[in-house]
């Protein structure tokens, strides 16, 4: 289907090089760039059958300040609940040890809080509310038929993979087990 994309969006061939790191050209040939400013996103979907779906991105952290990626989403124009207004997609951190592999600590014996680098690398995610308060990510309802999603920007800049709307993971009763 087509995208449309506003504000400071833009489609990219997937071999640029902002941050020395690349998709699976082949699975993503192309990207979105959204930047740090009112982008958006739009595009149509059929759905098959009215089911709960959650979406799922594969994505890449652009600068920023270190904060949660974060976007709204509309379902035919409309936001469906209080938490599709800041979805949100988490950044990788690694902790830095001294040079023995070991955590810093203090001149009482106390370890210290380590540093933090971000990884710059793509991950998939299913979208989840801000304040982490549900387990599961957050599902939408989508009746039988065309709708239009559009993801706003929020906070943070990304480059936006592929997007996916997924049935919600089936996990096993424990009779099953």
């Amino acid at each position: 289907e087509e995208a449309v994309l506003s504000g400071d969006a833009l489609l990219k061939e997937n071999h640029f090089d902002c941050t020395g790191l690349l998709t699976d050209a082949e699975e993503n040939p192309w990207v979105i760039v959204t930047g740090s400013g009112a982008s958006t996103l739009e595009w149509t979907v059929d759905a098959e059958c009215g089911a709960l779906y959650e979406l799922e991105v594969n994505y890449l952290c652009l600068g920023g300040n270190e904060a949660k990626i974060q976007r709204r989403i509309r379902i035919d124009g409309e936001v469906p609940y209080e938490e599709a207004n800041n979805l949100c997609f988490y950044r990788a951190f690694r902790e830095e040890t001294d040079e023995s592999g070991k955590m810093r600590v203090n001149a009482i014996g106390d370890e210290v809080w380590p540093h933090q680098t971000e990884l710059k690398l793509w991950q998939t995610a299913r979208a989840v509310d801000q304040q982490a308060i549900y387990v599961d990510p957050l599902r939408f309802y989508l009746e039988k038929g065309r709708h239009t999603i559009t993801l706003e920007y929020v906070d943070q800049p990304v480059v936006l993979g592929k997007i996916t709307l997924a049935a919600p993971k089936v996990y096993p009763l424990y009779a099953e087990k």
